[in-house]
């Protein structure tokens, strides 16, 4: 019984990733690359002195211009994590 839920919920957990067609250990890369991106952003907002409240304030329309620029520069840090570790898979 516990085996069969653990397999739903890994099926469901793949559905979620939009890894169906890939094989177990390409949809754990992409699980473990997003766990980096999201590490790493955290450990840049550290740096930076900003708190997860900040990140939020960055989506509102009245932000500030070096609000900005630091919700641009996690963004291309995201985007190029994501292009890594896809050429990783693709390898």
């Amino acid at each position: 019984m516990e085996d069969s839920r653990k397999e739903v919920m890994s099926e469901r957990s793949m559905r979620e990733l939009g890894t169906v067609e890939r094989t177990r250990m390409e949809t754990e890369l992409v699980v473990i690359g997003r766990n980096m991106v999201t590490l790493k952003i955290g450990e840049l907002m550290d740096k930076a002195g900003t708190t997860e409240t900040e990140v939020g304030k960055l989506k509102d329309p009245a932000v500030t211009v070096v609000n900005q620029e630091r919700a641009d520069a996690f963004a291309n840090i995201a985007d190029d994590c994501y292009e890594y570790h896809k050429a990783l898979i693709i390898k």
